[in-house]
């Protein structure tokens, strides 16, 4: 691709010092003034810690029996977000967890929940949240829509698309091929594809591993893999992904 490329869509998340999107070439590439920024890693924390497999579990030290604890946690990773897993939460006890991984982290939040639990999140300011999946009420905005082709991405509604989520299980080709797609429509021009993309990484775990090592392989090269096809931000389960991402990420943008 030569000439001069349009600015894909950036937006800002958590309390105005994180950032997604905004490139001006295809995924690490230096020209036209590209920016140097790895994509962003959302460390998954459920709610229910009974939801939370128990290899999971493992690599925290414990704390992944409190919510709020695995969320700091994250933080003292290197996470730059913690995605919250919700099922079957009361409304009202799931935007106060919210707020306390809020102000304990003081960083940006993905919430992946029920239409209930989702509406009842816009009593909290969208610039903390990303809220994945279909709008829930009409106050709701800082959706990432769920995409599975190019054209359900042209066809969100503008307000429902300010980021995208790709959902993949590695090694699985046409998440990846979707990415590559959209940032390349965006960079001719689309609009309508020029919304930063989200992906989550986390199905590689519907593989059993039998220990921790494998399973942190296995996600970490998932990450690789979307951050080189175009992801602007990542959510993974494990800490070893985390990890590989955000290491090998700021080398590659350092490049």
């Amino acid at each position: 691709m030569t000439g001069p490329h349009r600015q894909l869509k950036e937006i800002v998340l958590g309390r105005g010092d994180y950032a997604a999107g905004g490139a001006c070439t295809l995924p690490f590439l230096d020209q036209d003034g590209a920016r140097r920024r790895r994509p962003m890693v959302f460390g998954e924390v459920m709610a229910d810690p009974t939801d939370c497999d128990p290899l999971v579990a493992s690599m925290f030290s414990g704390r992944a029996s409190n919510p709020s604890d695995w969320a700091v946690m994250w933080k003292e990773i290197g996470a730059d977000g913690i995605c919250i897993r919700f099922c079957d939460t009361n409304p009202d006890n799931a935007v106060a967890l919210v707020r306390d991984i809020s102000d304990r982290t003081r960083l940006p939040i993905a919430v992946s929940a029920d239409g209930c639990t989702l509406a009842s999140m816009a009593e909290i300011d969208d610039t903390v949240l990303v809220l994945l999946g279909s709008p829930a009420s009409a106050g709701i905005h800082a959706m990432a829509t769920p995409v599975s082709s190019i054209e359900e991405a042209r066809d969100a509604p503008e307000r429902d698309r300010r980021m995208l989520l790709v959902t993949g299980a590695f090694p699985d080709g046409e998440p990846l091929n979707l990415m590559r797609a959209l940032r390349t429509a965006a960079l001719e021009g689309d609009e309508r594809c020029d919304s930063p993309v989200i992906y989550d990484a986390t199905p590689v775990w519907d593989v059993c591993f039998e220990n921790a090592r494998s399973a942190s392989m296995a996600e970490g090269e998932a990450a690789l893999t979307a951050m080189l096809s175009g992801a602007d931000a990542l959510i993974v389960r494990g800490p070893g992904a985390a990890d590989m991402a955000r290491v090998y990420g700021e080398e590659l943008a350092d490049l």
